[in-house]
C-alpha cells in the first residue's frame, strides 16, 4: 500500500470520527467509538481501627471515644473476624468500617507428632473436655511401639497399653473423638468437632517410637462460632444490631 497524502487524510478523518461522541455506521450496524468512565468524587473514609478481641470491640462501642453515631451502626461477625460498619453514606453510598477485629486461628491439625509433643499440643491447643482427657489418658498408657495394623480400618486401630502394674493388654484407639480446639474467639466456648485419632510408628530406618495425629471430620463449626460470637456481643450491646 502506498502511503501518500490521500492515505494520511483518510487516516486523520477516521481518527477524528473515532474520538468524537456519537456512533459509527458499519455495514448497517451502529458502533460507539467512545468508552465512558465515571469520574468519582473523592470521599474520605473513616480510618479503620484494628483490634484483637470481642471485648475490645465492645469497649470501643461502649466508650465511643470517637463520638460516632453508633446507634445506626451494625456489627458483622464470623468465626474469623468482626466488623463494626456504619450506614451507607456519600455519593457512592459506601459503608465505613470503623473497627475490624481478627480472631486467633493458629491451630494445627493433620500433622503427626511424637507422643510428648502431641501431649503438649493437646494441653495447649484444646479446651478441657471428656474427649481430650480420654486421649491424654490413653497415650500415657501406651507400653511399646507395636500398633496392630491388621485391624486398621482407617478410623480405628489397636495398640498395646498398660492395664496394670506389670501387665500389658490390647486396647482399641479412641476414634473418632469429640474435641474443642482453640481456633476462634476466646470469649466464647470453642465449637466442638469430631476428630479421627491416628497412631503410627515413626517413619525412617533410624526412627523409633510412636507418632500421633488428629484429623478433623468435616463439620459446620464456623457457623457455630459465628452464632456464639453474635450471642456474646448482643448480650453486651443491646442497642447495636449484630449480624452473623
Amino acid at each position: 500500500m502506498e502511503i501518500n497524502g490521500e492515505f494520511v487524510e483518510a487516516l486523520k478523518e477516521l481518527s477524528e470520527r473515532i474520538t468524537e461522541p456519537g456512533t459509527i455506521e458499519i455495514e448497517g450496524r451502529s458502533f460507539s467509538p467512545v468508552v465512558l468512565h465515571e469520574v468519582k468524587p473523592t470521599e474520605y473514609r473513616f480510618p479503620t481501627i484494628n483490634l484483637f478481641s470481642l471485648d475490645s470491640l465492645i469497649d470501643y462501642v461502649t466508650d465511643n471515644v470517637d463520638e460516632q453515631k453508633l446507634e445506626s451502626c451494625q456489627v458483622v461477625v464470623s468465626h474469623a473476624e468482626a466488623l463494626l460498619v456504619s450506614q451507607p453514606s456519600g455519593a457512592q453510598r459506601q459503608r465505613d468500617v470503623l473497627v475490624k477485629v481478627v480472631a486467633n486461628q493458629h491451630f494445627r491439625c493433620g500433622e503427626y507428632m511424637g507422643l510428648e509433643e502431641f501431649r503438649v499440643h493437646l494441653l495447649t491447643s484444646y479446651e478441657q473436655s471428656e474427649g481430650r482427657d480420654l486421649i491424654l489418658k490413653f497415650i500415657s498408657n501406651i507400653s511399646d511401639e507395636n500398633i496392630r495394623q491388621s485391624q486398621d480400618d482407617g478410623v480405628s486401630q489397636n495398640v498395646n497399653v498398660r492395664v496394670g502394674i506389670a501387665s500389658v493388654g490390647d486396647a482399641k484407639v479412641p476414634s473418632p473423638v469429640e474435641l474443642r480446639p482453640f481456633r476462634t474467639w476466646a470469649e466464647i466456648t470453642q465449637p466442638e468437632s469430631d476428630f479421627i485419632f491416628r497412631l503410627r510408628k515413626a517413619p525412617g530406618a533410624k526412627a523409633s517410637g510412636i507418632e500421633a495425629a488428629l484429623f478433623e471430620i468435616a463439620s459446620n463449626w464456623q457457623r457455630v462460632a459465628a452464632l456464639g460470637a453474635q450471642e456474646y456481643i448482643g448480650g453486651k450491646l443491646q442497642d447495636v444490631t449484630v449480624l452473623a
